[in-house]
């Protein structure tokens, strides 16, 4: 891929403002049939049928099965997405375009809002992927459907990556619309701000002038072996990670580190050299302060383990 900083790029020619005004005007035109057209399709796929989905079908989640009723979480609509997933392999050689996408889901206010769930129904085994989830950050639920697949996915390519979107009605599931390769560009903003941008998404696909900088996705999505957007993670390190709060709670019930009495851990943070701190909350008022100056190195050198076999 050219390299931007310093290969001498094309650039648009160089006009002064009225001139540039004019050209946007006659593109912004364009662009408000662009958006009258996606306004019509969104319109046309709220008009879909839909069939009807076992919802007994069985899920992993943190506290063993579940159906796909339950990951409603009591909503009236479910999106999953359905994360590829290599079973066995090292976080490095875990999916690129899946990491890509997943790793700008986050706040989820606004979908919950409108009485609508999100999660990821992972086609691996739940306790390997969950551990690349806690690696990652990442604080939508997430879930295995490794057993249920070619149920959830009849008719369709098990393995790649899908958008599915369901419906409940009481205790009915209805799957309303599905999507795979580019439309999973729905959970991206990313490229569609580059779309924006002089250069684009910079991809050999793209209708650009000659001298515009262009290479493959894999440059965007990997960078040094690894999924582009595991590189933060890792320098982060295991108590900076964002989102890490649930994957520590996580791991300390995992470790039995939990301090005597503490029946709920909300947040836990290192401070002190190896002393943590764990807040512990009933309702809206902080009931407890367990404060533990007196770990040592060797729960440190547990936590670092348990987060290390997710790197």
């Amino acid at each position: 891929m050219t390299d931007l900083m310093r290969d001498e790029l094309g650039a648009p020619k160089i006009v002064d403002r009225a001139t540039f005004q004019a050209e946007l005007d006659v593109l912004r035109v364009r662009e408000k049939a662009h958006t009258h057209e996606g306004d019509a399709i969104a319109a046309a796929r709220r008009r879909l049928s839909m069939v009807e989905v076992d919802p007994t079908i069985k899920l992993v989640g943190p506290h063993g099965p579940v159906t796909l009723l339950d990951a409603f979480e009591g909503r009236r609509i479910l999106i999953a997405y359905y994360f590829m997933w290599n079973t066995g392999k090292p976080a490095p050689e875990q999916c690129e375009g899946c990491t890509w996408v997943t790793s700008q889901v986050h706040e989820l206010s606004y979908i919950h809002s409108r009485d609508v769930t999100y999660a990821t129904f992972c086609q691996g085994p739940y306790e390997e992927s969950a551990r690349y989830h806690d690696f990652m950050g990442w604080e939508m639920p997430w879930y295995s459907a490794q057993d249920s697949l070619d149920t959830l996915l009849v008719g369709r390519r098990v393995g790649m990556m899908h958008i599915v979107c369901y419906l409940r009605q009481g205790s009915n599931v209805f799957e309303t619309y599905w999507t795979t390769i580019r439309g999973v560009e729905a959970m991206d903003n990313n490229y569609r701000l580059l779309d924006l941008t002089v250069y684009g998404r910079q991809e050999t696909w793209e209708d650009s002038p000659p001298g515009w900088p262009q290479g493959d996705i894999i440059d965007t999505v990997r960078t040094n072996g690894r999924p582009t957007s595991q590189w933060s993670r890792l320098k982060a390190g295991p108590f900076g990670r964002p989102g890490n709060r649930q994957a520590l709670n996580r791991a300390y019930q995992h470790l039995d580190l939990v301090p005597k009495g503490a029946t709920k851990t909300l947040c836990l943070l290192p401070c002190h050299g190896f002393a943590i701190t764990i807040f512990e909350r009933t309702s809206s008022r902080l009931v407890a302060d367990h404060s533990r100056d007196d770990f040592g190195p060797e729960p440190v050198r547990k936590l670092i383990a348990y987060f290390s076999r997710c790197r």
